[in-house]
């Protein structure tokens, strides 16, 4: 069996500031309760993620065992001063970034996300 190599990175349409519009568990008041929500990724795969009163940092990478084009991460931060983890996954759509992200022992929800200018 041909195992392909372990790549961190993440394909470039992922690179770059996302404005999370829309979430199925929390409404936009939430999400913007502290600034405005967002994920953001660079091209080694880490980036950050924030929205409502959590915020943390996220490790992504490219699915190579999938023939689509799916980016998994994993995230560590706090919610309210607690510390939360969790994974997620997101492919884009339309030129939107469509994903789930599950909080360990927590809330799961799909999102969606539009890239910003990079000046945004």
């Amino acid at each position: 069996m041909d195992i392909p190599n372990a790549t961190y990175a993440v394909k470039r349409k992922f690179m770059g500031k996302w404005h999370i519009r829309a979430t199925s568990e929390w409404d936009y008041d939430y999400l913007s309760l502290v600034e405005r929500p967002e994920i953001d990724i660079s091209s080694s795969g880490y980036g950050t993620i924030r929205f409502g009163v959590f915020e943390g940092i996220l490790d992504a990478m490219k699915d190579e065992f999938r023939p689509d084009d799916i980016m998994q991460f994993s995230f560590h931060g706090s919610d309210e001063s607690d510390e939360v983890c969790g994974r997620g996954c997101a492919h884009i759509e339309n030129e939107l970034m469509i994903g789930r992200i599950a909080f360990h022992r927590g809330m799961v929800s799909n999102f969606e996300a539009e890239k910003l200018p990079r000046d945004g």
